[in-house]
């Protein structure tokens, strides 16, 4: 890496004319000791986190014309913006014997490149160090965007929900996993992971019941978890035309009869269809109705009152939306007076009635696969006596369904059972219908859960390779399953090491909405193979094992030394043998990197910069290494040391030699 540097060119008035410059043999050159040359000597180019302080300081550098360092200048470190959040400390720093000055550095609080400017105060020398800036840990979840739309009950919303998870500085935050659920419906995936804008979005299915539905974007731990998104699920397309009420009724000719005639209009799901209208038309026997057109109300009802013709007899009638269908009512007329029919009638009818018949669930909560619910319907008349011997047909939303009917018509106290089982968890809506055309107007309803878990199985982070000492580079994660198939939430799965030594961070786990728990970490142990158990009670496939294998971890640079030491000299004399300097480990091992340039530069014996000058080849790449020096030489006598550095390695600190006699 090429080091930064500023250098200073000292000119003077010459005697004779000529141009002016940083050349020419009438320059007159800087005293020794005298600063032209800053350098970013180490901790440039770093990265970390938004608010946080560098994992090394930033050092700066001063030389002389010669490169010997210059000790007792001030340096100013200033931060190039006003970050909120950024420090550098201390702020002035005076150089010492090596002409280095150290700081810490803080970073902002904005993501990107951030920059220090070091600079020799009262001269016009200066180096700047770069940095560049991550987010910092996730701190907040806020919705983004797709809250309050509406949509017909049972299909998609148009645009997908969205929310954002930021650090403190509300930075965008990268690889964060957001769990999905709704109230009723579904959504797609139920669960994502945030990009690099710190977005995360799934798709929204609404339940098939109108009105208002939410769903939920859930963090663990994070301020703004869950967020809740509200929406509003309208009556889809008219599917078809239901009789309610008011047919086979008895009344005196020519006369209204006592019960008004009831349609509904529904979607596919089951639910009412608003303002459409609704035609009364006469068909058989004479009569009116009124009115002859009227449209839906809120719940997707309409009603009109029949009066019959002037004749005893049958009459008939038709409500018709068009487009969509048509339901026949039909009525006698009799000199013997009124009396209610089978679409609910009253005047001491003994059909069935809408309204005080009902329909009951037990359990209302049963699990997939192995629950079943009793469903009872109870068919009353209008005056709340039981009626026996009614046809009762069952139906329910959402798929899966196992729906066993009623085995005969109600008995002496108007009841008929049936029931329901399924494998699909949701919200099932049971509705009935009596004698073919009157629907109950009571429903019930059966919350259907996950079927237990069965089975745990590896998902993924088996058979890997990593160093020892370090994590596996996927964290291990299982799955675990019903009999279905099918993800099952908040299960406990244990993780620990069974072979190798090493270390699990995040050993107890509960399953997320996709039945996946994942380890926080895995870090290997000795070197060779390890093992890993992931534990889940008594299902099936308990426990779950991962292999990984642990390579021996390879040699980090640590610090110089100098494998042969300069020896006494004369003046000019080459060091014999040569000096020879190696980067070796913490343990002392020679680590094996090459092409890294190591520089030597001449101190005194105390280890302030020297005067005296050393000549040769001082700077040498290293093979496997090691750097030999094999023509240094010493101009002046004294006693001196050698101190090695290297640009390319700038968090190793400096090694100081040996004290050496250089004589005349």
């Amino acid at each position: 890496m090429v080091p930064l540097r500023f250098f200073r060119c000292l000119v003077a008035p010459i005697l004779v004319s000529a141009a002016v410059g940083c050349g020419g043999s009438d320059l007159v050159l800087p005293s020794d000791g005298e600063p032209v040359q800053i350098d970013a000597f180490r901790g440039n180019e770093q990265s970390g986190s938004a608010g946080s302080p560098l994992p090394a300081p930033i050092v700066a550098q001063v030389l002389d014309e010669a490169g010997r360092p210059v000790a007792g200048l001030d340096i100013v470190f200033q931060l190039t913006d006003d970050q909120v959040g950024g420090d550098v400390s201390p702020d002035t720093v005076r150089t010492d014997a090596a002409g280095l000055a150290t700081a810490s550095w803080t970073l902002g609080g904005t993501v990107g490149a951030q920059a220090v400017d070091a600079r020799v105060r009262d001269e016009p020398l200066s180096v700047r160090f770069t940095a560049s800036a991550a987010s910092s840990g996730a701190r907040r979840i806020l919705a983004a965007g797709g809250n309050e739309q509406s949509a017909p009950a049972g299909t998609a919303l148009p645009e997908s929900l969205v929310v954002e998870v930021a650090d403190r500085f509300g930075n965008p935050v990268e690889g964060v996993a957001v769990s999905w659920s709704a109230s009723a419906g579904e959504v797609r995936p139920e669960s994502s992971t945030t990009g690099p804008d710190g977005r995360a979005a799934t798709s929204r299915i609404l339940g098939a019941e109108t009105g208002g539905q939410t769903a939920e974007a859930r963090v663990a731990e994070l301020e703004g978890s869950p967020v809740v998104f509200t929406h509003t699920a309208t009556p889809g397309s008219a599917a078809r035309l239901q009789l309610v009420s008011g047919n086979e009724q008895n009344g005196p000719p020519n006369e209204e009869l006592e019960e008004a005639l009831v349609v509904r209009l529904v979607d596919e799901s089951g639910n009412g269809t608003p303002g459409r209208a609704v035609s009364w038309i006469v068909a058989t026997g004479g009569g009116s109705v009124t009115p002859a057109t009227g449209d839906t109300d809120e719940e997707g009802l309409a009603s009109a009152r029949w009066t019959l013709g002037p004749s005893a007899g049958s009459n008939t009638l038709n409500a018709v939306v068009s487009g969509v269908g048509v339901v026949a009512f039909s009525a006698t007329g009799s000199s013997g007076g009124g009396g209610g029919g089978g679409g609910g009638g009253g005047g001491g009818s003994t059909g069935p009635s809408p309204s005080r018949s009902s329909v009951t669930a037990d359990p209302a909560s049963i699990p997939a696969l192995t629950g079943i619910s009793t469903i009872t319907v109870t068919v009353r008349d209008a005056s709340g006596a039981p009626v026996a011997g009614a046809t009762v047909a069952l139906s329910a939303s959402g798929s899966g369904n196992t729906l066993t009917q009623p085995a005969g018509p109600t008995g002496s106290d108007g009841v008929a059972t049936g029931a329901l089982s399924s494998s699909v968890p949701g919200t099932k809506l049971i509705t009935a219908t009596v004698n073919g055309s009157v629907r109950i107007e009571q429903t019930a309803q059966v919350s259907v859960s996950v079927a237990p878990a069965s089975l745990v199985e590896l998902h993924e982070g088996d058979d890997q390779t990593a160093a020892a000492g370090s994590a596996v580079a996927i964290r291990p994660a299982v799955r675990v399953t019903n009999a279905l198939g099918l993800p099952v939430a908040g299960f406990r799965v244990t993780f620990a090491v069974t072979a190798g030594g090493g270390s699990v961070s995040g050993a107890s786990q509960t399953t997320n909405s996709d039945g996946i728990a994942r380890v926080e970490s895995w870090t290997l142990g000795s070197p060779g193979p390890n093992a890993l158990e992931a534990q889940a009670g008594s299902l099936s496939g308990s426990p779950v094992v991962f292999q990984a294998t642990a390579s021996p971890a390879a040699p980090q640079a640590h610090h110089f030394v100098f494998l042969v030491q300069p020896g006494d000299v004369e003046e000019d004399e080459l060091f014999s043998p040569p000096v020879t300097v190696a980067i070796v480990d913490a343990a002392g091992n020679v680590v094996g990197l090459s092409g890294i340039e190591i520089e030597i530069v001449l101190l005194e014996d105390d280890g302030r910069g020297s005067s005296g000058r050393l000549d040769g080849n001082r700077k040498v790449a290293t093979v496997d290494g090691v750097a030999v020096f094999p023509d240094l030489q010493v101009e002046d006598e004294g006693d001196y040391r050698l101190r090695a550095t290297s640009k390319d390695l700038r968090d190793l600190p400096p090694e100081i030699s040996e004290s050496f006699e250089v004589s005349d």
